[in-house]
This record gives C-alpha cells, structure tokens and sequence, in this order.
C-alpha cells in the first residue's frame, strides 16, 4: 500500500510539474518551477542547482538554485573535467549518483550535512546543454532518482520550448526560423487552424518517418491515432485562447511505418504574429516516458517476485467482485494459503531458494485457475485467490482448494 501511494505521489507531482512548466512564462519561471517539483517528489531536505551552457561550448554555469540563496549562481564547469563514466552516462541521456565531494559541496554551496549526489542531463536541440543537480543528506531511492531523471526531460523541454518560442517571436522570415530549429530533437511545426501543415522542420524524418516536404501541405489531423483524433483535434484547433497562449497534451500519432508513438505536443498561438501567423507545435517522441510509467504502474500493483498481484491489487478486484455479487448475485469465494516450513527453506538454503519456490508455487497456481480469476501474494509465505463466480462450473471453492 505505502509503494501504490509513493507511486501515486511521484506520478501526480510528475504532472502537476509539466502543467507548471508549460505555463511558466520565462526562464526563471521555468527553473523556480523545476525547484518546486524536485521538493514534490524528493521532500524538503534537498538541494538544487541547475547549469545551462551560455556562450562556451562544453561549459555549463550555474543559472539558478531554487530556495537557495544565489552565492552559487555564476560557478561553472567543464565536461571535459567530469570523469569518463560520468560524461558516458550524461551523453547518453542518463542520470548517475555519486557520493558528494567536500570540494564539490564547496563550490556549489550545498549543505555539509548533505552526502549524496544526484546528476541529470538536460539536453535541448539535440544537445547537452544543461545539467539538473540535487544533493541530500543520503542516496535517494530509486524511485526517486528515476523520477527526477523524468522531470528532467519535462524542464529540458520546457527550457528548449522557450527558446524557441523567444527565437518565434523576433524573427522576421521563415527561413531565419527553420535555421533555428532544424537540429531541435523535437519535431516543430507551424500550421493553420484547421491543422494544415505549413512548416516542418528536418527532424520530422527522425521522429514521425516522413520528409518535412511530405507533410508540408497535409493536414497534421491525418496522422492523428484515430483513438485519439476527437480529444487532440479539439485542444490543437481551439480557437477561443488569446495570442501568445500556450499549452500542452499527450496523445498517439501513426508513424510513417504504421505504428504508434506517444507524443507530447506544446501549443503555441502565434496565428497574430506577423512574422509567423500560425499555431506553433513543438512535438516530441515521450514512447519511453510512458512504457516507464506503466513499469511503475505494473510495480505498484503487482509483487516483484512472482509478477502475482500485490495486496493492493488483490484487495481493490475483492472490493469490486463484491459490489458486483450485489448487483447480479454470483457467488464470490476468496481462498487463503501458505508454505509450510518456508523459513526453514530461507534459512538453510537461502533467499535465492525460496524466491525460487515462491515462483514456482505462482505458476502452478496461475496454471490452475482462469484466467478470470486473480491469484496474489500477500507477502511472505501468504497466498490468496479470488474465485468469481464460484469456480468452475459445477465446482465448489473446495474443490478449486483441492486441485490447487
């Protein structure tokens, strides 16, 4: 129960900072609104600092420290100081967490109670261009980690977002625009109304399959999932939002290939702008993003050993069998087990071995019930089994006991 919780938590934070991000307005706004998520997911006994490259390549400052005062703003690093491993894992758009150095507490202000460092990239057009860093009093957990390693992609969005709206909004050609975002790793377009596309920019082959001349003309509609036209279309051709406003959603578009992707679009009204004149949709591939929360949705509910459901699960199918054997009155029987002498198991031939009976005795428990019924563990040694309607037809709970 306290793991489904922790996950709720993290995955509501996680949200609630990609709608403060989205209307965050500028770049102070935006990292004020990443300092407030970091609290959100981490709790109050953190850190942060955030590095953008300014005008040297390869060189990241500080440009802010949320809830911190500002000595540390200014302080700069190279990547080519970090250590190999460290740079390895940053290019490769991963996170890492290392032990906090007295010389690095030192040059970035952090509290000399804080023993643990956690480092994650910011990559913008393709880039790294940016660091998110928290420091704690101890190692966070992984759950944790993971999620600010997925905030870090909303802020790094949101921070390219901004960019190139700014970019938009002094331009005074389309060409000068397209230069601008031509190595974004996100695919940006112009469009009208009615989603016609007017502009697309090269790394519309990398993300969607198609060549920005293929979809120049078409209507950005036609890609839709259609799942997910209806509710797409409706926030993409709203018309009743005033100029300049911005905002975000998630829904599936068709690859030139013929499968789904997830993708996040932010929304920019610019049909006013004279050097513009349309809505602006900076799209970017989140497949990842969401096969992770569904790897978190699956844990919350399910016991990591035997891939059973968890308490929690088994629990809330009980509560919901119940309520339907008061609508129609089909029996509902619930069977509880345990191992006999599995902390003799554990202790003379070790955990190993007992996780690997515990797998066992899940699948045969699974191989002998439908698959409209739901076997759990609910920890230790303890089993249990939900029977809806009864069982087998003709069989009594005992006698689904008995075969088990």
């Amino acid at each position: 129960m306290q793991r489904q919780q922790q996950y709720v938590r993290h995955e509501q934070a996680l949200r609630e900072a990609g709608m403060d991000l989205v209307t965050a307005t500028n770049r102070d706004s935006i990292h004020a609104a990443a300092g407030r998520a970091v609290l959100a997911l981490t709790g109050d006994d953190v850190s942060v600092r955030i590095f953008e490259q300014q005008e040297v390549p390869g060189e990241l400052v500080v440009v802010a420290a949320p809830g911190s005062d500002d000595r540390a703003i200014g302080t700069s690093v190279r990547l080519s100081e970090f250590d190999a491993w460290k740079r390895e894992r940053l290019q490769g758009r991963h996170a890492y967490q290392v032990t906090l150095r007295d010389d690095i507490a030192d040059m970035l202000e952090l509290p000399e109670a804080h023993r643990s460092l956690f480092v994650a990239p910011l990559f913008m057009r393709d880039e790294l261009r940016g660091l998110l860093v928290v420091s704690a009093i101890e190692e966070l957990p992984r759950q944790d980690a993971d999620s600010l390693q997925a905030l870090s992609a909303q802020v790094a969005l949101a921070l390219e977002s901004a960019a190139l709206t700014e970019d938009l909004l002094i331009q005074q050609s389309q060409m000068r625009f397209a230069s601008l975002v031509k190595n974004s790793s996100d695919v940006v377009m112009v469009t009208e109304p009615d989603t016609t596309i007017r502009y697309a920019s090269p790394s519309a082959h990398r993300v969607l399959g198609f060549e920005p001349e293929e979809l120049e003309g078409r209507r950005f509609a036609e890609l839709i999932a259609p799942e997910d036209r209806t509710r797409a279309l409706s926030f993409l051709t709203a018309m009743a939002d005033g100029e300049g406003h911005v905002g975000l959603t998630e829904y599936r578009v068709r690859h030139r290939d013929g499968t789904d992707l997830f993708v996040e679009t932010l929304r920019t009204n610019l049909l006013k702008d004279p050097n513009v004149r349309g809505i602006v949709l900076n799209t970017r591939d989140i497949s990842e993003r969401k096969q992770f929360e569904e790897q978190l949705s699956h844990q919350a509910f399910h016991d990591q050993i035997t891939g059973l459901a968890n308490r929690a699960l088994f629990q809330d199918r009980v509560s919901h069998a119940l309520e339907r054997q008061t609508r129609d009155g089909n029996p509902v029987a619930v069977l509880f087990m345990d191992l006999d002498d599995f902390k003799t198991i554990n202790d003379s031939l070790g955990h190993a071995a007992g996780d690997q009976l515990l797998v066992a005795l899940a699948g045969r428990l699974v191989g002998r019930l439908r698959t409209a019924d739901t076997a759990a563990r609910l920890g230790g040694d303890e089993f249990a089994v939900l029977l809806e309607d009864g069982g087998d037809e003709g069989m009594t709970a005992a006698d689904v006991a008995g075969r088990i």
